[in-house]
């Protein structure tokens, strides 16, 4: 039974220690309430999380490889209510793209399709 016991706490042990990540970026979503987190896996994967006012708004997504001196700074850029992400590599380009409009992750670079953010807001607009 001891056997077991030791067992058991090496694998929580090796588990743990395959699944770090470490945080590479924390980007405003601009006109809204959201940060886009970019994370790198020990395999040199890019992977995004939402979070609404600090609090977790979505999984934790796949974005794949990159190329190993790509820049952790995006390329922002702004059009209507899409906002894009970009980090752009000489052989990789990784995306997230927001409608922030309809508070919606409308897709990224590795294939996932339109997602709800719940806790999404309109950053308000001042009046004259």
């Amino acid at each position: 039974m001891r056997k077991f016991h030791l067992l058991a706490v090496l694998l929580v042990v090796a588990l743990a220690s395959c699944s770090t990540e470490k945080e590479v970026a924390r980007i405003a979503v601009p006109n809204t309430n959201l940060t886009l987190v970019l994370n790198e896996d020990e395999k040199q994967m890019f992977r995004y999380q939402v979070f609404a006012e600090k609090k977790l708004a979505s999984d934790n997504n796949f974005l794949g490889p990159h190329d190993y001196n790509v820049s952790t700074r995006p390329t922002i850029n702004v059009d209507g209510s899409t906002v894009r992400f970009t980090w752009h590599g000489p052989y990789i380009t990784q995306f997230v793209e927001f409608d922030v409009a309809a508070c919606e992750i409308k897709q990224d670079s590795h294939g996932a399709g339109t997602r709800k953010i719940p806790g999404c807001r309109q950053a308000s607009t001042p009046t004259a």
